[in-house]
C-alpha cells in the first residue's frame, strides 16, 4: 500500500521531541511555582490549609492520592506534587501574572532552534481561559508543549533563570574548510538568579523526600520533578 508507506516513512523522520505535543502534567508546576516565588507572593515555607479535593469552576481538582486534609508549605507542594496546593498558589498569583510568566519561559512559542517542522505548543491567549483554567494550567493540563520546550524551562531554571536560546549545532565547516559559527539568540533573563536558586533546591528536596525518590543517584545531588503527561 503506497499510502501506508509513505505514513510509516513519515513516523520513522519525525522529530518527536520538537514535532510532537503533549500536556506536561505536574512537570509543569516548576513553572507556577517560579512565577509565585518571582512575584513575592509566595515562599517555599508559605503554608495552605488543604483538603483532598476542591471545587473550580465546573470542576472538581483533587491529588493523586487520597488523604486527609493536611497543611503543607510550597516546597512540600511542589516535593509531594499537590495539585490542590498548586491551584491554590495559582490563584495567589492570578491569571495574569501566570499567562506572562508562561510568555517568558518561551512557551507557545518556537524555541528558536531551526529544526524544520517544530511546534510553537498550544496556549490560549488569556481572553480565552475559562474559570477554571488558571486551577488547570497549574498544574499542566489545558496547556500542550513539547519536550523541548519543557526541557528548556528545566534548563533556564539550571541556568540561574537566564533562557538561552537552544542549538543543534555549533557551527558549519564549509567546503573550503573555513568554520561559521551559528548564530545564536540572546539569553534573556526569566526570573532572578536568586528565584532560580530556591527553586532548584526544592526540585532537589522533590527527590530527596518528595515524590522523586526514584531519580535519586548516590553521591549526586539530583534536582527534579514527577509528572503525569496526557
Amino acid at each position: 500500500n503506497p499510502n501506508a508507506y509513505r505514513e510509516a516513512e513519515e513516523v520513522a523522520r519525525r522529530n518527536r521531541a520538537v514535532q510532537d505535543l503533549y500536556e506536561p502534567g505536574s512537570t509543569f508546576k516548576v513553572v507556577t511555582v517560579s512565577a509565585a516565588l518571582s512575584t513575592g507572593l509566595v515562599t517555599p515555607r508559605t503554608r495552605f490549609t488543604l483538603p483532598y479535593q476542591i471545587k473550580v469552576a465546573d470542576r472538581w481538582v483533587h491529588d493523586a492520592e487520597h488523604r486527609g486534609t493536611e497543611t503543607l508549605s510550597v516546597a512540600q507542594i511542589l516535593a509531594q506534587s499537590s495539585n490542590v496546593g498548586i491551584a491554590k498558589v495559582a490563584e495567589e498569583l492570578g491569571p495574569t501574572a501566570l499567562s506572562r510568566f508562561l510568555e517568558r519561559f518561551g512557551l507557545g512559542a518556537r524555541t528558536g532552534i531551526g529544526f524544520p517542522g517544530e511546534s510553537s505548543g498550544v496556549m490560549l491567549p488569556l481572553d480565552r481561559w475559562s474559570a477554571a483554567s488558571l486551577a488547570t494550567i497549574s498544574y499542566g493540563q489545558g496547556i500542550a508543549a513539547s519536550l523541548l520546550q519543557m526541557a528548556s524551562a528545566y534548563a533556564t531554571i539550571a541556568n540561574g533563570g537566564l533562557r538561552v536560546p537552544p542549538t543543534l549545532v555549533a557551527g558549519v565547516i564549509d567546503p573550503s574548510g573555513t568554520y561559521a559559527p551559528r548564530p545564536t539568540g540572546d539569553a534573556t533573563r526569566v526570573i532572578s538568579e536568586a528565584t532560580a536558586t530556591t527553586v532548584t533546591r526544592m526540585l532537589a528536596y522533590a527527590v530527596q523526600a518528595g515524590t522523586g525518590l526514584n531519580a535519586r543517584i548516590d553521591g549526586y545531588q539530583v534536582a527534579g520533578k514527577t509528572g503525569t503527561a496526557r
